[in-house]
């Protein structure tokens, strides 16, 4: 979502180019990124840009699930959709 919102802040610069509204399509995508693209405010885009923060520190906190699973004798080794014995290693 943040993605297609970023491509949409360019797309509508450069039509402003193709209007004849500004002359270089830096002008108009600076005014919108200040607008629009920051943290700052309280606008839909500060509230999506704050959750991906939220899941990137989760993201970064958390541990996954492991793939490596041991049988309950302590034999056999899974790793995925691999297995292997101790006496076959």
């Amino acid at each position: 979502m943040i993605k297609m919102a970023q491509l949409l802040v360019i797309q509508r610069s450069v039509q402003a180019v193709e209007d004849g509204t500004v002359d270089y399509p830096g002008i108009s995508l600076e005014q919108m990124r200040l607008r629009f693209m920051t943290f700052e405010g309280r606008t839909p885009m500060s509230w999506i840009l704050g959750l991906r923060q939220y899941a990137k520190k989760l993201g970064d906190t958390m541990t996954a699930q492991g793939y490596i699973v041991w049988s309950e004798d302590d034999e056999k080794l899974s790793f995925k959709d691999f297995q292997c014995t101790l006496t076959n290693f």
